[in-house]
């Protein structure tokens, strides 16, 4: 197991109780916006996500969930939970990703669809528990500012959850000391979404280098105008060839 010392230039007890109908409740729900090139303009996709410790030969489903609206008021969105599916193998120690996988869903939230509604209010529910979130929505963004968090809460523990209408900055994510060979990819990844960054299309810089957008701004800002700062490691397996 190595430990590597992450660079950027210019996870959690999330697992859960048994629900009904075999579904999964997460306790730990991490919430971003992301925005896809089939979106309109005004449209971003409020995305959920629960590492899982997966212990055996699963794979996740998408997280389910029911959306409804009370005019002039509310946004609910009823999250029912997610299943563990067994994998049918003959070969379990190259088909199961055993160990930690993340369990993600999308909803699209327009901003306009929103105005036209007069919502003011997120309501985020599983089981009894009950979070909200208050909407903002100005000429260049739509931000969800929290006044209850148990279950759902900002990723990367930020104070509110904002998408603005236009790119984020790019953020180059570099690990010096990764070898020709190592797989950092799913490190950075998972490193990344917990500050908020994404991937970019054709991201791969170099094997050891990685672009990401920075929609909050929050990595840019803390950069200060800075060429490049430490952000944090990222730990990678490496196999041992004794």
């Amino acid at each position: 197991m190595i430990k590597y010392l992450l660079i950027a230039l210019l996870f959690l007890s999330p697992v859960a109780a048994q629900a009904e109908d075999d579904l999964i409740m997460p306790r730990d729900v991490r919430l971003s916006f992301v925005h896809h090139d089939f979106m309109e303009d005004d449209q971003a996709g409020l995305q959920m996500r629960v590492p899982d410790a997966v212990s055996g030969c699963f794979e996740l489903s998408p997280i389910q969930f029911e959306t409804s609206f009370i005019e002039g008021n509310f946004m609910d969105i009823e999250v029912k939970g997610y299943r563990r599916i067994p994998i049918k193998t003959k070969n379990p120690a190259f088909d199961c990703n055993v160990g930690m996988q993340m369990v993600t869903t999308m909803i699209p939230i327009s901003a306009s669809d929103l105005k036209s509604r007069s919502i003011r209010e997120l309501r985020l529910k599983i089981g009894s528990i009950e979070d909200i979130y208050t909407i903002n929505i100005s000429e260049n963004s739509l931000t969800l500012t929290p006044e209850r968090t148990t279950v759902f809460k900002p990723l990367g523990d930020q104070a509110t959850i904002t998408h603005n209408w236009g790119a984020g900055a790019p953020v180059a994510l570099h690990v010096p000391m990764a070898e020709q060979d190592d797989d950092i990819a799913q490190a950075l990844q998972n490193f990344a979404y917990g500050k908020a960054l994404f991937p970019i299309e054709g991201s791969q810089i170099d094997f050891n280098s990685y672009r990401f957008e920075d929609k909050s701004g929050e990595t840019t800002s803390a950069l200060s105008g800075q060429d490049y700062m430490e952000l944090g490691t990222i730990t990678v397996h490496r196999p041992y060839n004794g």
